[in-house]
């Protein structure tokens, strides 16, 4: 038996899922995504049509900020605790 090993098709800093996708699979709505995105504490990439995409490593973001939004944590806190690694340079934006 061949043994089938899983090889993802993008990498993890590759934008390619939609905002409700993501607000699915972090189990929140697309309106506290853009919530977030207004604080500062997450900064998808934009395509030509100005649709937000977000990447797997925004995921594991936005999971910590779900998390400590939970127990609290104002969104300043928040920045505080995970730095500014959500925020992408002008010229990275879509």
């Amino acid at each position: 038996m061949k043994e089938v090993i899983a090889m993802p098709i993008h990498g993890p800093d590759e934008p390619v899922y939609t905002i409700g996708v993501m607000a699915r699979l972090v189990g929140v709505s697309a309106q506290t995504l853009r919530a977030w995105e207004r604080e500062g504490l997450v900064c998808p990439q934009r395509t030509s049509t100005n649709n937000r995409l977000y990447s797997e490593n925004d995921f594991h973001r936005l999971i910590r900020i779900r998390d400590l939004a939970a127990q609290g944590i104002n969104p300043a806190g928040i920045r505080a605790i995970l730095g500014t690694a959500g925020e992408r340079p002008a010229a990275k934006r879509g």
